[in-house]
């Protein structure tokens, strides 16, 4: 990993964190061979940056084409967290969106599960809208689970979610906006062709959830990965696709170790290999 902190326009070769006065830092990372603790000291080292007030962004080379958010940490914004990670919430035509698990039967995790959701103005003040998503096909009926969503360049934000479908099978769906001129995003479509991703082979239908936030790569594909579980190695598998519609596995998972339980909730970013 190489850490190069800009100043103004020139580059600063030292660390030194107590007398921090830049505004950005830029990571460079390379996820190919790393393992989990070079993940925590990486983490570790973007959380001291953004208590010290710095930006952190993930660059790839030659890839323009991934989505990127770059969030300046300033003094005043008093309601981010400092220590620990927060990504910037959905925005669209000026309003951020907040997409979450709710159980509307209870406080705890529950049998139902449904996509709720919120928007706000201000990041401060929350105005709750009808759920976005609830069991109502026969590949969700039973729940609509943990996924993300992603804006299609051009086309607006998608949302992918596991469902648990009629046999407690865990499947991977899309839904799409009804009307893609709400600012509100009000209404959800869900796609008629789902499901678009089923268990593999050798991963069981209860180990099968929690599709990422894709990204598209210079080649033109989409890449996401999903948390799986087989023959005791949990795993980050990898799908990909041209249309956001027809996935591919990969051969082989993005990673995978062995002794571990299933990889609930995975996440990625575009980098360096």
């Amino acid at each position: 990993m190489t850490l190069v902190l800009k100043r103004q326009e020139n580059i600063v070769s030292s660390l030194q964190f107590p007398q921090l006065s830049s505004r950005k830092a830029i990571c460079f990372f390379s996820l190919c061979r790393a393992n989990m603790e070079i993940l925590a000291v990486l983490v570790g080292l973007c959380c001291v940056l953004q208590s010290n007030g710095i930006e952190v962004e993930a660059l790839e080379n030659g890839c323009q084409n991934f989505q990127s958010h770059t969030v300046m940490l300033q003094e005043n914004q008093s309601y981010r967290t400092s220590f620990h990670f927060q990504p910037p919430p959905m925005w669209y035509k000026g309003v951020y969106h907040l997409f979450y698990q709710y159980n509307p039967y209870g406080a705890l995790f529950g049998d139902v599960m449904i996509w709720a959701h919120s928007v706000s103005h201000d990041l401060i003040n929350w105005i709750h809208l009808n759920h976005a998503l609830c069991p109502t096909e026969p590949y969700d009926i039973n729940s609509c689970w943990s996924g993300s969503a992603t804006t299609l360049p051009g086309k607006g934000p998608v949302i992918l979610y596991t469902g648990i479908d009629a046999n407690h099978c865990q499947v991977q769906n899309m839904a799409l906006p009804k009307n893609l001129s709400d600012p509100l995003l009000e209404e959800w479509i869900k796609f008629a062709q789902n499901p678009i991703m089923t268990p593999p082979d050798g991963v069981e239908g209860n180990n099968f959830r929690d599709p990422t936030t894709a990204w598209l790569s210079h080649d033109g594909k989409w890449s996401v990965i999903i948390g799986g579980w087989s023959n005791n190695q949990g795993m980050a598998i990898l799908y990909r696709s041209e249309d956001f519609v027809n996935w591919t596995k990969n051969q082989d998972p993005l990673y995978s170790t062995e002794r571990t339980g299933m990889w609930e909730c995975p996440d990625f970013y575009p980098c360096v290999c």
